[in-house]
């Protein structure tokens, strides 16, 4: 009876979601660039996700794919855009390599350090294994680890920065039914909302994914969910203020 009663409460509480920049904004660069993060935090986002991926010698940087082919500037005639990051040392990656939009290829000390001053939160998406240069910039960055929130598919690569960080929050992504939900926060393709409700009840972080309409994001604004992550940021955060 009490945790019906609970469910109730938590079903009832207003609570508007945070709009969390998905990869940046892309209406100020390509995606996981240096401009498309600093554009996001300018609109007033209150999160900004990227990917990361290691370069063979353990430097992260931005990206989401294996190679650089969709991103990168076919143009540039060194660039070994058909070849997996993770077999490029970062100063083949940074010296050849140019975004299709020109901007040059971020590693994530720089975009820590360009976001050093921002108060609302980083999702940092883990694509591969983190490496030792990895835990490195984040211990060093001066960020408060209640900003942080690490975000991956895959559960091993959150268990290594969990061991890295003790008490750093993590949300595990899902495509697929959830099946997690009663051990970790998480962050759900929006068809799973339904299973958020155990994260909630439980006291996990739980957020949905990529929702970009104005019917879905009035829908969950209202859905008692933590974390939009939109690629319509400035529609997110209007909808936003006028939820409640």
């Amino acid at each position: 009876m009490k945790l019906f009663a609970l469910l109730i409460f938590l079903m009832s509480t207003a609570h508007a979601a945070k709009c969390i920049a998905h990869r940046g904004d892309i209406t100020g660069g390509i995606e996981n660039s240096l401009d498309s993060v600093i554009f996001a935090v300018n609109e007033g986002a209150d999160g900004v996700e990227f990917d990361i991926r290691h370069s063979s010698d353990g430097v992260p940087f931005l990206l989401h794919d294996r190679t650089l082919k969709r991103v990168a500037d076919s143009s540039m005639v060194n660039c070994p855009i058909k070849t997996k990051v993770s077999k490029l040392q970062w100063s083949e990656i940074k010296d050849q390599c140019r975004l299709s939009d020109g901007q040059e290829i971020t590693s994530l000390a720089e975009v820590l350090y360009e976001l050093r001053d921002y108060k609302g939160l980083l999702f940092i998406e883990l694509k591969d294994k983190p490496s030792k240069k990895f835990s490195e910039v984040i211990a060093t960055s001066g960020f408060d680890m209640n900003q942080i929130r690490f975000i991956s598919f895959r559960l091993k690569f959150l268990q290594k920065v969990r061991d890295l960080f003790p008490g750093i929050e993590s949300l595990r992504l899902s495509k697929f039914i959830p099946f997690f939900a009663w051990t970790r926060g998480m962050n759900v393709h929006y068809p799973l909302k339904p299973f958020t409700w155990v994260a909630r009840i439980l006291g996990h972080e739980n957020g949905v994914w990529s929702i970009n309409d104005s019917k879905r994001l009035k829908k969950y604004h209202k859905r008692k969910v933590d974390f939009i992550t939109t690629d319509k940021l400035r529609l997110c955060l209007n909808l936003k203020n006028k939820a409640f």
